[in-house]
Formats: C-alpha cells, sequence, structure tokens
C-alpha cells in the first residue's frame, strides 16, 4: 500500500487520516496471517471524553486488502477485547467502553474500510481526572491472552491562555502592520508546538434572510515551543495584516447579491506533544477516529501501529475589528469586491 504524505494543519491533529494513493491486493508489512493492532488515541484535559480506536490489520493471501478492510468483523477486535487507560504514578486502571461513533458524532470518512458499524473506545474525562504532565499509558487486552497485545505512552499536555488579542480592545490590523497571537501558560511543560487557526466570522444579507458565514486562516500549523519553563512560558507567533486581507479576499466569494457584515474573531490555539511532534516531522497526515484508512508509517505503539498522543485546545471567541479594520475591510483593494458594510 503506497501513502501519500500528505500533512494538514495542526488544528486538524485532533483528527487525522491516513489517505493512500494506491493499493495492492496485498499489504506487504508482514509474513501472511499476522495480525497487527492499529491504535490512534488523543488525551485532552479540555474534552469532555476521551474516544481510542483500536483496530487490527493483517495479510490474508487469499483474499485482497480492500476487500478485507469492509468486512468489520475482520477490521475490529472481538467484544471481548478490552482497551484500558493507565495512570502510571499510581497504576490506576480505568477500563473504556466500546461504542458505535457514528451514534456519538463521529461519523467515519468514506474510503476503503468499513464505515459502519464504527466502533470506537470511550470514557468521560471526568473519570479520568487528568493533570498536566501526568504520564499515562493505553493497552489492549485480548481475551485469553496473559499479557496487553498493544501498548502506548503519552504525557498530558497542561492548559493555557490566550492574552491577545483580546475581547477588552477592538484588534487594530492594516495592511502594513502586524496580526500577533500571544499565549501563556502556567502550569505545561509537555508541549512541542503549536498550531493555531484565526476563524473569521460573518454574516451574508439578503432582503429575505440572514446567513451567518465563517471562514478558517490557518495562521501557523506547527510553531516550535521556543522554551520550556516551570512555572511559566509565553509565546508570541505572527502574520503579517496583508495576509488576513488576502486570505479573506481569496476565500469568500464575491456575490453582489448580498451585503456582508463582520461579526467576530475566534483565535484557536492546538498544543501538541512529543509524539505529534514526531507524527509531523515524518510526514504523517489525516489519521483519526474520523479516518477512512489505518496502516500509518510513524508509531509510538509497542507490539502495533498508530499513535497514542496528547494534545490540548485553547478557544477565544467574540474579538472585534476596530474602526480602521473595518474600513480597509469594506473598502481595501483587495476585500472592497465582497460587500461589507
Amino acid at each position: 500500500m503506497k501513502i501519500i504524505l500528505n500533512l494538514l494543519s495542526a488544528a486538524t491533529l485532533i483528527a487525522l487520516t491516513f489517505v493512500t494513493n494506491s493499493c495492492n491486493d496485498a499489504l506487504n508489512l508482514v509474513e501472511p496471517g499476522k495480525e497487527i493492532p492499529v491504535i490512534y488515541g488523543f488525551l485532552s484535559l479540555n474534552d469532555t471524553a476521551t474516544y481510542i480506536r483500536v483496530e487490527r490489520a493483517f495479510v490474508d493471501t487469499k483474499k485482497g486488502a480492500a476487500e478485507i478492510a469492509q468486512i468489520p468483523d475482520s477490521l475490529y477486535y472481538p467484544i471481548s477485547t478490552t482497551v484500558t487507560l493507565i495512570r502510571a504514578k499510581d497504576n490506576t486502571k480505568f477500563v473504556l467502553d466500546r461504542v458505535d461513533g457514528n451514534l456519538e458524532g463521529y461519523k467515519r470518512a468514506a474510503g476503503i474500510f468499513a464505515t459502519s458499524p464504527n466502533y470506537l473506545y470511550k470514557i468521560k474525562n471526568t473519570r479520568l481526572a487528568m493533570k498536566a504532565d501526568e504520564e499515562w499509558r493505553v493497552e489492549v487486552e485480548k481475551a485469553g491472552e496473559t499479557k496487553p497485545i498493544a501498548t502506548g505512552v503519552t504525557r498530558v499536555i497542561g492548559n493555557y491562555e490566550i492574552i491577545g488579542p483580546t475581547t477588552a480592545r477592538a484588534l487594530f490590523v492594516t495592511t502594513e502592520n502586524a496580526f500577533p497571537v500571544t499565549f501563556e501558560t502556567t502550569t505545561d511543560v509537555t508541549a512541542k508546538f503549536y498550531a493555531v487557526n484565526v476563524v473569521f466570522n460573518y454574516a451574508d444579507s439578503t432582503a429575505a434572510q440572514v446567513t451567518p458565514q465563517s471562514v478558517t486562516w490557518q495562521f501557523t500549523t506547527s510553531e516550535a515551543r521556543k522554551g520550556v519553563n516551570v512555572g511559566f512560558d509565553q509565546q508570541t507567533i505572527s502574520r503579517n495584516g496583508r495576509d488576513f486581507y488576502e486570505f479573506i479576499g481569496s476565500n469568500i466569494p464575491v456575490n453582489t447579491n448580498v451585503a456582508r457584515k463582520f461579526r467576530s474573531i475566534t483565535i484557536e490555539v492546538t498544543a501538541g506533544g512529543q509524539e505529534l511532534n514526531d507524527l509531523l516531522t515524518n510526514g504523517i497526515a489525516n489519521l483519526g477516529i474520523t479516518g477512512s484508512q489505518t496502516i500509518p508509517i510513524y508509531t509510538n505503539i509497542t507490539n502495533g501501529l498508530g499513535v497514542f498522543a496528547s494534545r490540548n485546545k485553547f478557544i477565544k471567541t467574540g474579538i472585534m475589528l476596530n474602526d480602521q479594520a473595518l474600513e480597509i475591510l469594506k473598502t481595501g483593494d483587495i476585500t472592497k469586491k465582497l460587500n461589507f458594510r
């Protein structure tokens, strides 16, 4: 199976899949008949629940790979299989429940692999009570086996606060100055890189209706952490203001039948740990619980394939543009055809 190494934004690191360019009928990974556990899981302090995907890949000399992938009984482990999260410091174990992701709002993307059922393993984060920098382990056990068939280890990323732009003061951004995003932590020493999205929220208005709209600017996809200081760390990432207006001008279609109004800006910062950093470094993209493919190149799973990692996402809403910036949006050469009023 040939894999396209397609690097997506780190804002989609919370849902990565592998895209195949072409597939032979035989998966030439291991000797025929060998079963390969495949695990994808992400720990986040700010998620309400943790979902882990556990599947199996293997070579069958009588059936092609595409045929096997469409058979749920071949793709998923039996219901007797146990997936456990273990807090390393006290060895406390938490057994996850098997659920159908399609019923949880995580529909699997169409592709080579069967889309229904879409089995995931779930646990509420209130049960885990995770803390920053804690080490956690995932274990997959099959009934009748004396030890786990696959394991993975990661550390939990702590919380951050976005301190700029601020809701207390309207944002002044022109085609000549910078657009900075600043965030800080007093708890995290685990993150290795950051991704930042800027969501531009606006409305299309006609005589009949007002339709909320938004476009997302990938501000940066993998900005390396500049320092690790116990107790405090602050980082500012900047882009040219012109880039902001050029993104809007290129991603909102010209439509003379609507009047447009700016509503607000939302800033999204995602912090990723060592495992996701290694994943990006190795050029892998697009995996996770909504993915249509399952065979990775990079892995941190012992006796298997996949990624068990930590990330944390932080959002600030309600950021406004000041009068000068709004005037540029309405009359500037880059965006004047968009009909903002």
